[in-house]
């Protein structure tokens, strides 16, 4: 909300509102605004950089691939890999409307698009993210796969699909907790914001502060050395399996698929990290 100020004098031009009153009502959506930027600028650099890892360890398969099972594979993930980004934009970005020239019940009505895109993004996250590069992984398993399947290839690619599925329900989940809990909310804010703000600015004077997903964040409690140490655990196995379906893939159906699988372990490693948060360092006591 870089331009606040601008909407300061154009609103109170307009409606007359004091700057006492005015400063009020902005501060209740600065930090907000200014946090839910950040986040989907953060997401959104991560989806690109891991769309641009998924298009260059796939794009090769389009040369070696067997049969057109796996071919069609190759391509399902290259097509997603560079949707994906282009997908993103659309959700975030901005209306033609001048933001400094607008008064702020525009600014809002801008906020408020945004949001319902980024809600309509997170409910169908199933149909332009996660079911396409969840098919093309199956389609490169089977056409990878030499047929008749021995017992212990078939286990293995049983276990692999499992894991897979379980890995891409996790993140379904994670999409949909995050629109409930944290985007749905705010859309929820700014639209009783915007009504407020037609009802009278004694009213937008009224409401309740945003969600407290955008609050100021509290001081963060030290991770139990518990959780990291289950954290550091998980990591491990996840990494070591990852690194297994590589090695084995290498062995039993295709090397260079399974060089492709190895390469991935480093990004599903610093992944893990990531999201663990176990890289953090605990606040100094008495700071």
């Amino acid at each position: 909300m870089g331009n606040l100020e601008d909407l300061k004098k154009t609103w109170q031009s307009e409606s007359g509102i004091p700057q006492q009153q005015f400063d009020q009502i902005g501060s209740k959506v600065r930090f907000s605004t200014e946090l839910f930027q950040a986040t989907i600028s953060r997401r959104d650099q991560l989806e690109t950089l891991a769309s641009v890892v998924v298009v260059a360890v796939f794009f090769p398969g389009l040369f070696f691939a067997k049969n057109w099972i796996a071919w069609s594979g190759f391509g399902i993930e290259v097509i997603v890999g560079s949707t994906i980004p282009f997908i993103l934009w659309w959700a975030r970005k901005r209306s033609l409307v001048t933001v400094s020239a607008a008064n702020f019940r525009d600014f809002v009505d801008i906020e408020i698009d945004i949001l319902r895109r980024q809600v309509l993004l997170l409910r169908m996250v199933t149909w332009w993210y996660l079911l396409p590069i969840y098919a093309g992984i199956v389609l490169i398993s089977v056409g990878l796969t030499d047929f008749p399947v021995l017992l212990f290839e078939r286990m293995f690619l049983t276990v692999y699909l499992a894991f897979c599925t379980g890995l891409f329900i996790f993140i379904w989940w994670l999409n949909q907790s995050a629109r409930k809990t944290r985007f749905e909310p705010l859309l929820h804010y700014y639209k009783e914001m915007r009504t407020a703000l037609d009802s009278g600015d004694n009213f937008a004077l009224q409401l309740p502060d945003p969600p407290a997903a955008f609050l100021p964040p509290k001081p963060r409690k030290p991770m139990s050395s518990r959780r990291r140490s289950i954290w550091i655990m998980l990591t491990i196995v996840v990494t070591v399996f990852v690194a297994g379906a590589g090695y084995v893939t290498m062995q039993h159906f295709d090397q260079r698929t399974g060089g492709c699988v190895l390469s991935t372990v480093p990004v599903i490693a610093i992944l893990m990290i990531f999201v663990s948060g176990i890289w953090r360092r605990d606040p100094i006591p008495g700071k």
